[in-house]
């Protein structure tokens, strides 16, 4: 019986600083970089999401960072400096230091521990005439009666690994982009996903306009990235948005049927 105990209290004060260190570990954050903004985008903590204003306070200890396009491909790994507010008073919004920082995609530190690109992302024409008139359908269903049709960017993937391709639409139109917007100008970014046999269009983000508008602010969007943000086998679709006196970025992740944004930092007026 001594024995027993004696064992049982040589574990308490052995195996409890163990397991606090493996706790420590499993909670450092994973930091996240959005390279056209230049920007601490998030970073992720024991499979979670977190802000930029917290994912910051680990890039001093993260100095190496490997990026990732929008076909999902790595690039040469880079240093970057700490993140910093800019002059410009914006919440959440980190800029870092970088003579090396890639154009644009996103960028991991280099303690995550999951492949972000773990399925091929195939780039696909732009002018195929099956999407263009996918497109023409989905943006007359919006309410804009005579669309010009525009796709800026197409991509196949898996994104949930389930084998099932789903295809990502970026699409924009503007006449002349500034502070207002022109009868039938649009941007969008849809996701097309078979479930249950069927074809579902997910409507991530998008603003369509059927009338002019003297001061709408309208967004332009680029697909930063389609990879793997957290870790969880998903892939996140990350795009890259502008409007007149402001720039941002937003994460999408796709389940089922339905989007959900679940990292986003900017800054603007």
């Amino acid at each position: 019986m001594n024995k027993i105990l004696l064992a049982f209290f040589l574990c308490i004060t052995i195996c409890l600083p163990v397991f606090g260190q493996a706790e420590a570990v499993e909670a450092h954050t994973v930091v996240i970089l959005e390279n056209k903004l230049q920007a601490v985008f998030g970073g992720v903590e024991s499979g979670k999401f977190v802000n930029a204003n917290i994912a910051v306070k680990s890039l001093p200890g993260l100095k190496t960072f490997t990026p990732y396009g929008s076909d999902g491909l790595s690039g040469a790994r880079f240093e970057v400096g700490s993140g910093e507010r800019p002059s410009i008073p914006c919440e959440e919004f980190y800029q870092y230091a970088s003579n090396d920082n890639p154009k644009n995609g996103v960028s991991f530190s280099s303690n995550v521990p999951w492949d972000p690109s773990p399925r091929q992302v195939t780039k696909l024409k732009t002018n195929s005439k099956i999407y263009r008139s996918i497109v023409r359908k989905f943006l007359k269903k919006q309410g804009l009666r005579n669309p010009v049709v525009n796709i800026t960017a197409l991509f196949k993937v898996d994104l949930e690994g389930d084998g099932v391709d789903e295809v990502v639409i970026l699409g924009e139109r503007y006449v002349r982009f500034g502070p207002g917007t022109q009868k039938g100008d649009y941007s969008f970014l849809l996701v097309r996903k078979v479930i249950n046999g069927k074809v579902k269009e997910i409507l991530a983000t998008g603003e369509f306009y059927k009338q002019a508008v003297r001061f709408g602010a309208p967004n332009r969007l680029e697909i930063s990235s389609i990879v793997d943000l957290d870790g969880d086998g998903t892939l996140e679709i990350v795009i890259y948005g502008a409007y007149y006196e402001g720039v941002w970025a937003e994460a999408y992740k796709i389940k089922g049927g339905t989007s959900s944004k679940v990292l986003t930092t900017g800054c603007g007026v």
